[in-house]
């Protein structure tokens, strides 16, 4: 029922921005551009792809070495998300064939039907930049935040080069968040770079003796659960932890060296 009504929506939305899509098209143009520009939309329509998907690439391995045990991993749901929209994107741009603002000037109406001429909507530049900022902003969000900002700047430059219309952005974006809900959903992914709290049962009668190790409680030899979560030194030693114990993994991990309750 969501997905349906985010069909809906997003249709409602699109044929709005469309027949906007030529006074947009004109005020935009209206606006005196600095000459400078041209070197910026120049060096973004050739490079802002690049950028985007190595800066996120990065940033998610990053996150994923920092992260160890941690799972999904941040750079195959980077990865299926871009591969996703990338086929969703050049299915829709020749099956719907819709013209550039640089092969009709100002009409936006000009939808052809499936061809290999006009391929303009929507736009596979922000797509992907947009696609890689949403990644990001679920598991690190300075590093999403500044992807989003280059998404913005890439959508300037495809309307600076005559390449696409206001509406071939709002599709792409919706495309974007479309295809990375959808495999953040399937996937269950809860990405963070901040450390989560776990809760991990004990077995009953198990005692700590100086420190747990992997999620083992050690009593007599005997490994009462061995759930594989790391565990540091706590104020509790030597104490009961049949109840559950409250364990800390990740970066900080060292800093929480008190948090096991039992």
């Amino acid at each position: 029922m969501a997905a349906l009504i985010y069909a809906l929506v997003s249709i409602a939305l699109l044929l709005g921005v469309v027949s906007l899509d030529n006074a947009i098209t004109r005020l935009f143009w209206q606006v005196h551009w600095p000459t400078w520009t041209v070197a910026c939309e120049d060096f973004l329509s050739s490079w802002s792809v690049g950028i985007a998907v190595g800066a996120a690439l990065l940033a998610a391995v990053w996150h994923d070495w920092r992260a160890r045990r941690n799972r999904p991993s941040a750079v195959l749901h980077l990865l299926i998300v871009l591969l996703a929209q990338a086929v969703l994107i050049q299915a829709l741009k020749y099956g719907i064939g819709r013209a550039r603002p640089c092969d009709v000037a100002v009409n936006a109406w000009v939808f052809v039907g499936p061809n290999s001429q006009y391929n303009g909507f929507p736009s596979g530049h922000f797509t992907a930049v947009a696609a890689c900022a949403l990644v990001l902003l679920r598991f690190n969000r300075p590093i999403g935040l500044f992807l989003l900002l280059w998404a913005a700047l890439t959508a300037w430059a495809r309307m600076f080069s005559d390449a696409h219309f206001a509406s071939d952005l709002v599709a792409g974006l919706l495309i974007a968040c479309a295809v990375e809900r959808f495999v953040a959903a399937r996937a269950a992914v809860q990405g963070s770079s901040h450390p989560r709290r776990r809760t991990v049962a004990l077995g009953r009668g198990c005692h700590w003796r100086g420190h747990l190790r992997f999620g083992h409680c050690r009593r007599q030899g005997h490994q009462c659960d061995p759930t594989g979560w790391h565990v540091h030194d706590g104020a509790a030693a030597d104490r009961c932890c049949g109840r559950p114990l409250r364990a800390w993994h990740g970066a900080n991990a060292d800093s929480r060296r008190n948090a096991g309750v039992c």
